[in-house]
């Protein structure tokens, strides 16, 4: 599954964090039952779907590829290094974060390198267009395999219930998602909204400490059977 817009996801996820502790939906039930004289209705909840397992949501990259003349054609912009990089000792073994970071500065210094050419440059500029372009995809998978295939996001999500009143204070998961939304692949290099890769780090930290989503998902299954025995 592809998803464009994870930023709508992680809008899902925000308004299940800022939930709150009361049960209205209980009280409708009572009430509706009471004004039609009728029993309270016994709940189905249905039962939880289970999350796929982390190589299942990762997605593969669709790379940009370059003969030896185009590789040539790159040095005039200073990029054939970071385009070499990919296949050095290094660049194979990049983690989910720093595989993100390689994508997004691929995209800053492809757009930078083509603002700066010629008009005579018609050849490379056709190059960075179609290099850019394969870059921001992968830029937007690097996002996908970091945050919704990573390990703080799964943690969070699968961690059912909240700590008590003794426990001690844990951080938001509403600021997390807000902070990691904010880091959307989709934004144009140099866009001011656009947070940055540390910013997203420190946010999935967060996150993976945050009081867990699972607690959310059992809450909206009970809103559901209790909005359905109502109609």
């Amino acid at each position: 599954m592809k998803v464009k817009r994870p930023g709508l996801l992680l809008l899902l996820m925000l308004l299940g964090s800022c939930g709150s502790a009361s049960d209205p939906a209980s009280e409708y039930v009572r009430r509706i039952a009471r004004v039609l004289e009728q029993p309270i209705p016994t709940l189905r909840v249905d039962n939880p779907v289970p999350l796929p397992a982390i190589r299942e949501l990762r997605q593969p990259f669709a790379g940009a590829k370059v003969d030896w003349v185009e590789f040539a054609q790159l040095h005039r912009c200073d990029i054939g290094d970071l385009l070499g990089y990919r296949n050095s000792s290094l660049g194979r073994v990049m983690s989910a974060s720093e595989r993100y970071r390689y994508e997004r500065r691929w995209v800053t210094v492809a757009a930078r390198c083509q603002a700066g050419l010629g008009e005579a440059d018609v050849d490379t500029r056709a190059l960075l267009e179609r290099l850019r372009a394969a870059k921001a995809r992968d830029s937007e998978t690097a996002f996908w395999n970091l945050v919704f295939a990573g390990t703080a996001m799964q943690r969070w999500l699968r961690e059912s219930q909240s700590p008590g009143p003794d426990a001690p204070s844990r951080p938001s998961a509403a600021d997390a998602l807000v902070a990691i939304s904010t880091a959307s692949p989709w934004r144009e290099p140099g866009d001011a909204r656009a947070g940055s890769s540390r910013a997203l780090d420190l946010a999935l930290q967060q996150l993976s400490g945050a009081d867990g989503g699972g607690g959310s998902t059992a809450t909206w299954r009970l809103a559901d059977a209790q909005l359905r025995s109502v109609a």
